[in-house]
Parts: structure tokens; C-alpha cells; sequence
């Protein structure tokens, strides 16, 4: 959400702070106090301008709830900046210089101006979607969502570019296993007649080398018994 926009200088408005919740908010006074030159501020930061000064800076707060990749910043409180300069307008994040479009894609779906004709805003299928999805607090499942699908399309690319003629190698060679498999008649039973086979080879491994204990043992009793009747 727009937490501040601080106005630099504008016209006759200096060092002017407009701070925002969220949800609904109304610029509310008489004739001249200054509420349609706020909303040519605010729209400087958007898709329509009418700045009117040749003199013209301005800061907006802005709390991010979303990563977003396409300026490489994370969620959370960032600064952007308009400053005019020779009739042209260039912005910043962060004290980033940035195009006006990638400022345009971020605010865009932050706030809405109503002014004339700007009800027909509300026929944007994707903008509708946007509302519902924050009224039904779904950032945290569009955040994973789009994690998923980034992931997706990794695998999707590796999937595209790998090498057909490897690709149809290593399926010969998997159909060869499982053509082996198949020819080998295994049963149900196998499995458990194997485990009695390596179960009694163990039990015959143990038996030669108890014997092989056992007979050196009495070798070494003969070897004893020997010298002492030498004696």
C-alpha cells in the first residue's frame, strides 16, 4: 500500500506530507486549496499527467507486500521519486533511476484515481481480479503460486531445449530394462526365497569361521601339548 506522498515543491505546495491508509481515501476541500493539483502529483506516478509547473518533485512511500522481480526489489518499504527536469520526467526507487512504464506496472495496482471517466477502470477483468484477490487475502497464496510457476518453467525450458536424439537413447535403453525384467519370469515369491538363500549363506560364512577359530585353537593346544612332553 501508499503509506506518504510527500509533495517537494509543486506550484505553491512545498514540503506538503499526504499521508494514506488503506482502502478508501478522500481528498476532501474548497476551491483552490489544492486538492486537484495532489491528484496531478499522484497521477505523475501513473498512467496520466498534467503537471502544470515547470518546477516539479515529489517522494511516494510505498509498502510492497510481493516481491517483485521485474525491478529486483523485495517486499517491504521502498521510495519512489519524480523529478521534472528540462519538460521531461524522470523517476526513481530507492534513488534507482527506473522508466516510467516499470513505476506505471508497480502503482498501478495500488491505487486508482476517480476522476472523469475513470470509472471505466472497473470493466478491467484483471483489475477485478486484483481486488478480490487482496479482499480475499490471497498474497500468500499468489506469492507461492508464482514460485510454483517460475519452477514450472524452468523445467519446462529444460524440457524444450534438451536433445531429442539423447532423449530417445536413454528410452531405448529404459525399454531394454524393462524388456529384461519382464523375459526374467520373476515371481512374488522371489524376493522372500533370495532372503532365505542370503540368510542361510550368512549362517555358512559364520560356521567356516568358527571352524577356522576351533582349529587354530587346537593346533595351538597340540603345539603346547608337544613341548611339554619334550621336556
Amino acid at each position: 500500500m501508499i503509506e506518504l506522498i510527500h509533495i517537494n515543491e509543486y506550484v505553491y505546495l512545498k514540503d506538503v506530507d499526504i499521508y494514506l491508509s488503506e482502502g478508501l481515501n478522500v481528498i476532501t476541500g474548497e476551491t483552490g486549496t489544492g486538492k486537484s493539483l495532489i491528484l496531478d502529483v499522484i497521477g505523475s506516478f501513473l498512467d496520466y499527467q498534467n503537471i502544470r509547473s515547470e518546477t516539479f518533485s515529489a517522494d511516494m512511500v510505498v509498502n510492497l507486500r510481493m516481491d517483485c522481480d521485474e525491478l529486483g526489489i523485495k517486499k517491504g518499504q521502498h521510495v519512489f521519486s519524480v523529478e521534472r527536469k528540462n519538460k521531461r520526467l524522470f523517476y526513481k526507487i530507492d534513488g534507482r533511476l527506473v522508466s516510467r512504464e516499470q513505476v506505471q506496472n508497480v502503482l498501478s495496482s495500488l491505487i486508482t484515481i476517480h476522476k472523469q471517466n475513470s470509472h471505466m477502470k472497473l470493466l478491467d477483468k484483471d483489475f477485478i481480479l486484483e481486488i478480490l484477490d487482496e479482499i480475499a487475502g490471497n498474497s500468500k497464496k499468489l506469492e507461492n503460486y508464482k514460485k510454483l510457476y517460475d519452477e514450472y518453467q524452468q523445467v519446462f525450458r529444460i524440457i524444450t531445449t534438451t536433445d531429442k536424439a539423447t532423449e530417445l537413447k536413454k528410452l531405448e535403453e529404459l525399454k531394454e530394462r524393462v524388456s529384461e525384467i519382464a523375459n526374467a519370469n520373476l515371481s512374488e515369491d522371489e524376493e522372500q526365497e533370495l532372503e532365505e538363500k542370503y540368510k542361510r549363506a550368512l549362517n555358512m560364512q559364520t560356521l567356516l569361521q568358527n571352524y577356522s577359530t576351533a582349529s587354530q585353537q587346537l593346533e595351538e593346544i597340540e603345539y603346547a601339548l608337544r613341548r611339554v612332553y619334550s621336556l
